[in-house]
């Protein structure tokens, strides 16, 4: 029986440390199946064997926003998440992994640096019906970053590039752009890539100098938005009928 509890003990204390360690990373990493892209917006709802991003529409920009990218070195673990997202996107599997080589494939990350647009952008009348959408949503979040694999050409050039950039295309959908050597603009768009690892934040209202409730922030998970600020769009509004009275 004591050799019971002491079981028990250890494997709750494993617990707690697991859990205070995923709450203290600001940089939580999800996995993915699904065929997704930079500044979608949806609620991740965890399911009895997975978990699932439930899409609510993408952020459409009618201005380049300036992204970073890396390119990493696949593990063995992370080569087996994109075989499986590939073959669930139904994208043809265009790289190998071998054990015994040490030259490995890789993959890139791309993640949004122009923050203050994509705030700018959902604030704006092109995106009224996802905003007024997303106000009864309180846990739904924003994709802020995608580990993928594209075209390896294109991430050649992407890697030497004079700087990159996402822009909503003609036809509604996202393309991911660098820029060249000559000043002019080449873009891909992101339906070719294959997604499989994503990273996410949360939505922050608040007022502006208007006094209009506004998107104003975006925060990692287990990160509250600050003072006069709120993930709830309920809260400020509340605020703002309280002070009026």
């Amino acid at each position: 029986m004591k050799q019971l509890n002491f079981a028990i003990s250890i494997a709750i204390i494993f617990l707690l440390t697991s859990c205070r360690s995923l709450m203290l990373d600001k940089e939580l990493v999800y996995k993915t199946n699904q065929s997704m892209q930079l500044v979608d917006i949806g609620i991740k709802k965890n399911e009895l064997l997975k978990s699932q991003f439930y899409p609510l529409g993408g952020v459409q920009l009618k201005e380049n926003i300036a992204v970073n990218i890396s390119v990493h070195d696949f593990s063995k673990s992370q080569f087996k998440i994109y075989q499986q997202a590939a073959k669930l996107q139904n994208k043809k599997v265009t790289l190998k992994y071998v054990d015994s080589l040490e030259l490995k494939p890789v993959f890139i990350r791309v993640s949004v640096k122009d923050r203050v647009g994509v705030l700018k952008a959902l604030n704006s009348p092109t995106n009224l019906e996802l905003l007024n959408y997303i106000k009864s949503k309180p846990k739904s979040s924003i994709v802020m970053e995608t580990a993928m694999v594209m075209p390896s050409q294109w991430m050649r050039e992407c890697a030497n590039s004079k700087g990159l950039f996402i822009v909503t295309n003609n036809n509604g959908g996202l393309d991911l752009g660098m820029y060249l050597e000559d000043g002019n603009a080449q873009t891909i768009s992101c339906s070719d890539a294959t997604v499989f690892s994503y990273k996410k934040l949360s939505f922050c209202w608040g007022d502006n100098n208007k006094g209009a409730v506004i998107l104003r922030n975006f925060v990692a998970q287990g990160t509250s938005c600050g003072k006069a600020s709120s993930k709830k769009y309920e809260n400020v509004v509340s605020n703002q009928h309280s002070f009026k009275y």
